[in-house]
């Protein structure tokens, strides 16, 4: 599992240095998202002029978040061929989950950057917990779309190493945090827990961290009140690997 973590932040990088972006985590893209859904492509568009966007037609095959939505535009090229370093083609047929929300024009846009995952024979492990997650998420009617960026000013991960060998049974714990304008923390809430007495050692992880903000071009203030979605996986342990705390899903 830790070689699988560093495969995944060295591709990360990959992306980051090809087309200027870091893929964001589970809890982040819900947040930020308008629209959340499994869905089937089932007919693509050809690109109109030079633009590499072109429309897909969708099947809605499970909403978890927004109103149903019958296209959405894609940033890449319909006809598969090489376009820039952030263009993607996504075949017919494809089954995907994806996050997305309207641009100025009300379309919803989808690109390499927006954190779908695409349903192949070597990920269902991940395309299962993802939807549990999603499921689960919906469950809760957590709905709220907040745009805003947010960074830990301090290191979660090294926090989270204090619980390297431990045993839990269930796979993921979700946590809300609501922020005073100037970024103070507010409060931290339990919204799905591991139902351990870890739930509250992560909760005083998180209310001890310090955040930074960007939204618009303003940096470290935001509206009172404004959620953030906080979530940390549990991994087995695997062969000579100890079982592990992380903020990524993998």
């Amino acid at each position: 599992m830790k070689k699988i973590l560093h495969i995944t932040l060295f591709l990360f990088s990959i992306g980051v240095f090809a087309c200027d972006c870091m893929p964001p985590n589970l809890t982040e893209k819900y947040s930020k998202s308008e629209f959340v859904a499994k869905v089937k492509i089932v007919r693509n568009y050809s690109n109109e002029n030079s633009k590499e966007l072109y429309k897909a037609d969708i099947i809605v095959e499970e909403l978890f978040k927004g109103k149903n939505i019958k296209s959405i535009i894609i940033a890449g090229r319909s006809d598969g061929k090489i376009g820039s370093s952030c263009s993607m083609f996504i075949p017919e047929n494809t089954e995907l989950i994806i996050y997305t929300s309207k641009d100025k024009n009300g379309n919803y846009v989808v690109g390499i950057c927006s954190g779908l995952l695409r349903f192949y024979d070597w990920n269902i492990k991940k395309q299962k917990k993802e939807l549990e997650i999603l499921k689960a998420l919906k469950s809760k009617d957590i709905n709220f779309t907040n745009k805003i960026s947010f960074r830990p000013e301090s290191n979660i991960r090294n926090e989270l190493q204090q619980f390297k060998g431990i045993k839990l049974e269930k796979k993921y714990g979700i946590y809300e945090i609501k922020f005073e304008s100037d970024l103070t923390i507010k409060s931290v809430s339990k919204l799905i827990g591991f139902d351990n007495p870890i739930d509250l050692k992560l909760i005083e992880i998180i209310r001890q961290t310090k955040w930074s903000s960007f939204d618009k071009e303003i940096k470290n203030k935001v509206p009172e009140n404004s959620r953030l979605l906080i979530g940390i996986y549990y991994y087995d342990r695997e062969k000579s690997n100890s079982s592990f705390l992380s903020q990524y899903h993998l």
